[in-house]
C-alpha cells in the first residue's frame, strides 16, 4: 500500500533524524516560547487579544522561514547524500526568507479562509498547495507561481496527501492536544512545561513536512531533482 509505505518512510526518516531536527527546530523555537512567556506573564493579568499578542506573533512570524526553511533544504540535503548541518540550513532559510515569508502569509490567508467557510474548502486548500513550498525553495519559483504549481500537480494525489495527514493527525496530535485539554480541565498550572509543548507543537509539525516531500519526491522522482539513495527509508 502506498499510503503505508510513504508513511513509514517518513517516521522512520524522523526517527533516524530526530537530533538533527530538534537542533534546527528547538534552538528557534524555545527562545521564542520562552519570550513568549515571559512576555504573557508580564501582562499581569490582562486579557490577551490580537493587539496584546502581537509583538510574540510577530517574533514567530519572521523566525519560522528560517527554521521552517531549513529544515526542507535538511530533507533534501540527507536524500540527496549530500547532509547540512544546522548552521547551513538556517542560513539557506534566512538567503530565502522574503519570498518564504510572503508564500507563508499567502498560504495562512487561503487556508485560514477556508477553514473559516465551513472547513472543508480549508482541508483541500491545505492539501492542493502542500508543495509550494517545495517548489519556491527547490525550484525558484515565486511564491504565486509556487502555489499555482501545487495546486495543480497535487489534483490526481489529494486523497492520498489528505490520508497521511489524518494519520499523522490522529497518532501524534490528538494524544498532544488530548494532553492539553486534560491539564487544563485540571486547572494545572504549566510554567515551564508549556513552553516545552509549544516546542513539540513546532517539532511534531515536521512529520508533515517530511510526509509532503516524500510525496513530492515521489511524484518528481523522474525528473533532474538531484540523485537520491535507494531505498529512502534506509538514509541514516
Amino acid at each position: 500500500m502506498v499510503l503505508q509505505a510513504l508513511l513509514l518512510d517518513s517516521f522512520r526518516f524522523f526517527r533516524n533524524h530526530l537530533f538533527s531536527i530538534l537542533l534546527i527546530i528547538v534552538t528557534v523555537v524555545f527562545p521564542i516560547e520562552l519570550f513568549r512567556d515571559y512576555y504573557t506573564e508580564s501582562l499581569l493579568g490582562q486579557e490577551a487579544n490580537l493587539t496584546s499578542e502581537f509583538p510574540v506573533l510577530l517574533i514567530g512570524l519572521l523566525a519560522y522561514p528560517i527554521y521552517a526553511g531549513g529544515i526542507i533544504f535538511f530533507i533534501v540535503s540527507v536524500i540527496s547524500g549530500n547532509r547540512l548541518n544546522a548552521r547551513s540550513c538556517w542560513l539557506l532559510g534566512l538567503k530565502y526568507w522574503g519570498p518564504f515569508l510572503l508564500l507563508s502569509l499567502l498560504l495562512g490567508v487561503v487556508t485560514g479562509l477556508g477553514f473559516v467557510l465551513f472547513m472543508v474548502p480549508g482541508v483541500i486548500a491545505l492539501v492542493r498547495f502542500s508543495f509550494a513550498e517545495f517548489d519556491l525553495l527547490l525550484k525558484g519559483k515565486s511564491p504565486v507561481d509556487a502555489l499555482r504549481l501545487s495546486w495543480e500537480a497535487t489534483r490526481p494525489y489529494f486523497w492520498l496527501i489528505l490520508g497521511g495527514y489524518l494519520v499523522i493527525f490522529a497518532a501524534f496530535y490528538v494524544p498532544y492536544f488530548g494532553l492539553i485539554f486534560v491539564l487544563g480541565d485540571l486547572k494545572v498550572e504549566l510554567g515551564i512545561f508549556e513552553v516545552l509543548l509549544d516546542t513539540l507543537y513546532a517539532v511534531l509539525s515536521v512529520l508533515f513536512t517530511i510526509f509532503r516531500y516524500r510525496v513530492y519526491d515521489l511524484v518528481n522522482e523522474r525528473r533532474d531533482l538531484g540523485p537520491r539513495p535507494e531505498p529512502y527509508e534506509d538514509v541514516g
